[in-house]
C-alpha cells in the first residue's frame, strides 16, 4: 500500500473510531486574559453592521487547516473559484470574474497581479488572518469597487491574544513527495502597550496529471492526443507584527506583514498522433515564480470632545519577477528551448484617510471624512523566441507601460438608530481619480469623477429575526493593459491589429440586497439574501471601423454593453441542540447564480463569462468532550461553467471536493490534527470548442454559424492532500 493510501485510509478508520469528538478551539483571549481552551464548536458570527456582513473568525476554518485565505474561502457563501485543481487563487464572488470582486486587508486595497487589479487570496496565509468578512454591499467609507461584493481580509492585531502559538506539522501528496510547515505567534505586553509578533513558512506542492483528446467537428476521434504532467512546488514565508498603545486619550496601532513566495513549476507534455498512437512530439515549460506582498499601516484614534477624530496611513507593495521557458524535442532527440518570457511588475500604492465622527444625540452619528491614494503601476514584461540558436524579440507593446494613479475620495456616512428594532446606515462617496498613462506609444491623462451613494437598513421583527436591504452604486476600473497606448498586430485575430483606450471609463452597477436572518438557540444562525447588479458601461473588443496592413480590421476596448447579475445565497451554521444533539454542528452555504449579457460576438443572449448556475458547501463537526476529540467533513461542489471568447467556447465542471479532519487534545494546551483534502482525487473537465478564420470577422461568422474547427476534451485531476498538524499554545 502507498503512503498516501495508508494515510487515506488511517484517517477514514480514525474518523469511523473516534466518533463525535470535542474539537479543541484555541481561543484567542483578549490581552488582560489568559488563553483559555474550549470544547465549543464555532460558528457565523452574527453582525451588528447596518451594512449587510458576514463575518467569520479563523476558529470557523481552524479546524480544517486552510493553508492560505483561498482556502478558508471554500466554506463561504457564493465563492467560486476558476483555478486549477486544489488550487484557490482568484476569487469569483457571485461567480463573477475576479474584477468584479474587491479584495481588502484591513479595510485597505492591496495591490496584486493580475492586470485586472485583482488580488490573488491564495498569497495570504491562513495563519495571519483574524477573521474573514464578506461584504454584500459597499458603504460610503469604503472603496466603491467591487460590483459582485468584496472581502476584508482582517489580520491579527495586538489585542488577539496574550502568549505564544506554535504550530508544526508535515503535508504529505499524492506523488510521495512531503512538505513541511510552521509557525509561531507571539503576543504581549509593554507597559500599556500590546503586541504581536509571528513567522510562517508552510510548503507549497501540486502535482497534477492532464489527458487531451482532439476530435473532429462530428465529435469523431481525430487520434491526437496530449499527456501532460504538471508540478508546481515552492515555499510561501511570512512574517506579521503589531502594537497598539495609548498615548494620553489617543490609541495608536502600527501593523505591518510581508509574505514571500518563491514557486517552480514544471510542466512536461507528450504529444502523441496517427492511429494506433504514437509518439510525435515534446514539449515542456519551467517557471521560475517570485512575488513579494508588503503592507504597512499606522492608525491613530483620538477621541474628544466634538467626536473622535481617525487618521491612517499605509503603504503596499506588489512586486513580482518570473522567468518562464519553453522546450520542444522531437521523438528520440533532447529537449531545445524555444522561448523566453519574463514578467517583471512593481506594484505600489501609499494611501491616508482623515476622518471624524460626530455624535448626534443618543440616537445617530455623522462620520465625514477622505481617502487619499497614490498609485504607481510599473509592467516590464518581455517575450523572446529561439530562431536558429538566435533570440528574437517578440514582446508586445500590450506588455510595458506605467501607470500613476492619483486618487482623492471624500465620504460621508450618516447612521441612525431611532428605536431598537431600527437601524438607517446612507452615505455618499465621491471617487476623483487623476491617471497618467504612458505606453510604448506615447501617453495619455484622464479625469473620472464617480459618485457612489448608499443606502442600508436592519430591522429586528423579534430579538432572532431581522430583515435588511441595501442599495449601492459600484464600478470596476478597466484593465491595465487595455488603457495602455499602443498598437499591437495579429490581435484579436492573425489579420487584425488592436489599439490600446486610455480614455476607457469604468463599468458601473447599481446594486441591490434583500436578506433575512434568524438567530437559531443561542449560537446557530440561518440567513437568506437576494440580490441583483445591473451593469452599465461593460467593456468590450470593437471595431474602429480602420482597416489593418494585413486585411483584417482594427479593433479597441469601449464601453459599448450592459448586463444584469442576479441569485439567491443561503447560509445556516447550527449545532442540533434543539434535537438533543448540542455537540453537532453543521454547515450550508448554497447559493444560486444568474446573469444575463448579450455576446459582443455571436448576439447571442449568455450568462456572464464563467458564472455557475449555483455552488454549494455543506459539513458538520462532531464534538465528544469526554473524549476530547473531534472529527467533520465538509463537501464542496460547483456546477458547470461557459466561457465565450473569440475562436472558442469553453466549458468547465469540477468534481466535488471532500475534506475530512480527525483531532485529539492532548492536556489542556496541546492538539493534535489529521485532516485530508481532495480526498475524492477531484478532476477538472474542459470541452473546449475552437472556431477558426484569419481575422475577426471570419472567426465571429464561423462561431453564429457554429462551424466548429475542432474539439477539445481535457480532463486535470490531482491526488489526495494529508495533513498532521501539531497545535499548542502556552
Amino acid at each position: 500500500m502507498s503512503m498516501h493510501a495508508f494515510m487515506r485510509t488511517l484517517l477514514c478508520g480514525a474518523t469511523a473510531l473516534v466518533a463525535p469528538a470535542g474539537a479543541q478551539e484555541i481561543e484567542m483571549a483578549a490581552a488582560d486574559e489568559e488563553i483559555v481552551v474550549t470544547g465549543q464548536i464555532i460558528y457565523r458570527n452574527r453582525s451588528n453592521t447596518t451594512a449587510p456582513v458576514l463575518t467569520y473568525g479563523l476558529d470557523y476554518f481552524e479546524r480544517f487547516e486552510p493553508l492560505t485565505v483561498g482556502d478558508m474561502l471554500k466554506r463561504v457563501p457564493s465563492a467560486v473559484f476558476t483555478s486549477d485543481v486544489i488550487e484557490f487563487d482568484g476569487l469569483r464572488l457571485r461567480g463573477l470574474d475576479s474584477a468584479y470582486s474587491q479584495i481588502l486587508i484591513n479595510g485597505k486595497k492591496t495591490p496584486g497581479p493580475g492586470v485586472d487589479r485583482s488580488f490573488f487570496v491564495d498569497r495570504i496565509p491562513a495563519e495571519l488572518v483574524e477573521k474573514i468578512e464578506i461584504v454584500r454591499s459597499s458603504s460610503a467609507d469604503r472603496p466603491a469597487e467591487g460590483i459582485g461584493g468584496a472581502l476584508n481580509i482582517v489580520l491579527k492585531d495586538a489585542y488577539t491574544f496574550e502568549g505564544v502559538f506554535v504550530k508544526a506539522g508535515v503535508l504529505h501528496f499524492d506523488d510521495g513527495d512531503a512538505k513541511g510547515t510552521g509557525g509561531v505567534l507571539w503576543g504581549g505586553k509593554i507597559g500599556d502597550a500590546a503586541f504581536t509578533l509571528g513567522l510562517n513558512v508552510q510548503g507549497r506542492h501540486n502535482p497534477k496529471t492532464k489527458v487531451t483528446n482532439f476530435y473532429e467537428p462530428d465529435g469523431t476521434f481525430a487520434d491526437e492526443q496530449e499527456l501532460e504532467s504538471d508540478v508546481r512546488d515552492g515555499t510561501d514565508s511570512s512574517f506579521s507584527a503589531s502594537l497598539t498603545a495609548p498615548i494620553g486619550n489617543a490609541t495608536l496601532e502600527l501593523s505591518a506583514s510581508y509574505v514571500d513566495t518563491n514557486r517552480d513549476e514544471n510542466e512536461y507534455v507528450t504529444a502523441w498522433e496517427d492511429d494506433p498512437l504514437e509518439l510525435g512530439g515534446i514539449e515542456a515549460q519551467s517557471e521560475d515564480i517570485s512575488q513579494k506582498n508588503m503592507t504597512f499601516d499606522a492608525k491613530l484614534t483620538l477621541p474628544w470632545s466634538a467626536g473622535t477624530t481617525i487618521i491612517e496611513g499605509g503603504y503596499a507593495k506588489f512586486d513580482e519577477f518570473t522567468a518562464s521557458t519553453e522546450f520542444e524535442a522531437d521523438p528520440g532527440d533532447p529537449l531545445e528551448p524555444t522561448a523566453l518570457e519574463t514578467i517583471d511588475t512593481v506594484d505600489d500604492e501609499v494611501s491616508f484617510t482623515l476622518a471624524h465622527a460626530f455624535t448626534l444625540g443618543e440616537t445617530a452619528e455623522l462620520k465625514l471624512g477622505v481617502d487619499i491614494l497614490q498609485k504607481n503601476r510599473t509592467a516590464r514584461d518581455t517575450a523572446t523566441e529561439y530562431d536558429d540558436g538566435d533570440l528574437e524579440d517578440e514582446t508586445s507593446p500590450r506588455a510595458q507601460y506605467d501607470i500613476d494613479e492619483s486618487r482623492i475620495d471624500p465620504f460621508a456616512k450618516a447612521t441612525w438608530k431611532p428605536s431598537d428594532a431600527l437601524a438607517i446606515e446612507a452615505g455618499i462617496r465621491v471617487e476623483t481619480t487623476k491617471m497618467d498613462v504612458t505606453g510604448s506609444e506615447g501617453g495619455a491623462s484622464t479625469d473620472e469623477t464617480f459618485f457612489a451613494p448608499s443606502l442600508h437598513v436592519r430591522y429586528a421583527l423579534s430579538d432572532n429575526d431581522r430583515l435588511t436591504f441595501s442599495v449601492a452604486r459600484n464600478q470596476r476600473r478597466p484593465d491595465f493593459d487595455l488603457i495602455a497606448p499602443f498598437r499591437v498586430e495579429e490581435e484579436p485575430g492573425d489579420e487584425d491589429e488592436f489599439i490600446g483606450n486610455p480614455l476607457l471609463k469604468p463599468e458601473t452597477a447599481w446594486g441591490f440586497d434583500a436578506g433575512y436572518e434568524r438567530r437559531l438557540g443561542t449560537r446557530g444562525i440561518i440567513g437568506v439574501n437576494a440580490f441583483y447588479r445591473k451593469i452599465d458601461d461593460v467593456i468590450e473588443f470593437v471595431s474602429t471601423g480602420e482597416d489593418a496592413e494585413e486585411g483584417g480590421l482594427v479593433y479597441t476596448a469601449a464601453n459599448v454593453n450592459d448586463g444584469e447579475v442576479w441569485g439567491v445565497e443561503l447560509d445556516l451554521s447550527t449545532p442540533l441542540d434543539f434535537i438533543g444533539m448540542e455537540e453537532t454542528g453543521v454547515f450550508l452555504n448554497l447559493s444560486w447564480l444568474d446573469s444575463s449579457i448579450v455576446d459582443p460576438v455571436t448576439g447571442e443572449d449568455r450568462k456572464f463569462q464563467n458564472q455557475p448556475d449555483f455552488v454549494y458547501n455543506v459539513g458538520f463537526i462532531q464534538n465528544l468532550p469526554e473524549f476530547g476529540g473531534a472529527f467533520g467533513a465538509t463537501y464542496r461542489k460547483q456546477s458547470e461553467a461557459m466561457q465565450l471568447v473569440l475562436g472558442e467556447r469553453r466549458f468547465t465542471a469540477y468534481d466535488g471536493d471532500l475534506e475530512v479532519f480527525v483531532e485529539k487534545r492532548i492536556g489542556d494546551n496541546i492538539t493534535l490534527r489529521l485532516t485530508g483534502s481532495n480526498l475524492l482525487d477531484q478532476e477538472k473537465r474542459e470541452d473546449i470548442y475552437n472556431f477558426d478564420g484569419d481575422s475577426a470577422e471570419e472567426i465571429a461568422e464561423a462561431m453564429i454559424e457554429n462551424d466548429v474547427d475542432e474539439i477539445e476534451r481535457e480532463g486535470e485531476k490531482s491526488g489526495p492532500v494529508i495533513q498532521l498538524i501539531l497545535r499548542a499554545a502556552f
